[in-house]
């Protein structure tokens, strides 16, 4: 639930942007459009820097906050840090994402691994982190 309130965060955001660039098509206005198009790079930018900061250093993005849970290190329950919580736990899986015919599998196969015994996703083993109640 958390990712899902995290993307709904990111598309809110860029509504304002986005409504400048239809209008902008619409009736023709290519500065209308270039300002929408800054406009959304500027906040997507922006809302990704706060997300990472947030995930860094407390374990927790807007979302997760907001559902009480947070992202810890697996083996002693403390912060991941950036390296963990945003390289090892959101960036790799990223690259994995972008291979042929295995990135269009993984996030299904990686979402399934939330049934395992101890509810950890690959991401999760990945990182060695694991999610808990805030």
């Amino acid at each position: 639930m958390a990712v899902l309130i995290d993307g709904l965060l990111f598309c809110v955001c860029c509504i304002p942007g986005g409504i400048m660039l239809w209008v902008g098509a619409d009736n023709d206005n290519d500065t209308l459009k270039i300002i929408g198009g800054i406009l959304i790079g500027l906040v997507f930018l922006a809302l990704l820097v706060i997300q990472i900061y947030l995930l860094s250093s407390r374990g927790q993005t807007i979302g997760k906050k907001m559902m009480s849970v947070k992202v810890v290190k697996y083996d002693d329950g403390s912060n991941p840090g950036f390296v963990h919580a945003c390289l090892l736990r959101l960036i790799v899986p990223g690259f994995i994402n972008g291979i042929p015919i295995i990135g269009y599998l993984f996030p299904i196969v990686d979402a399934c691994f939330i049934f395992n015994e101890e509810r950890r996703c690959i991401h999760d083993l990945i990182a060695s982190t694991k999610v808990v109640n805030a």
